[in-house]
């Protein structure tokens, strides 16, 4: 998970930046970043050559990622 912490670090950076920082904003963002990221990314990628050697069916991956 090196990139999602990339991501997040860069979107806390970019945030923090600005004048005025709203907070549930900015804890929206990274929770939407993080499950996009994150979470959906990693079952996406199980379905294109196992990297974690899953025997979840393709229909579970499918359904946990679009969630």
């Amino acid at each position: 998970m090196p990139t999602t912490s990339c991501i997040l670090a860069f979107a806390l950076m970019g945030s923090t930046s600005a004048p005025i920082i709203y907070f549930d904003r900015l804890l929206w963002l990274l929770i939407q970043l993080f499950l996009s990221g994150g979470i959906a990314a990693n079952y996406f990628d199980e379905l294109i050559g196992r990297p974690w050697h899953t025997t979840m069916p393709r229909i579970h991956l499918w359904s946990i990622g679009f969630v």
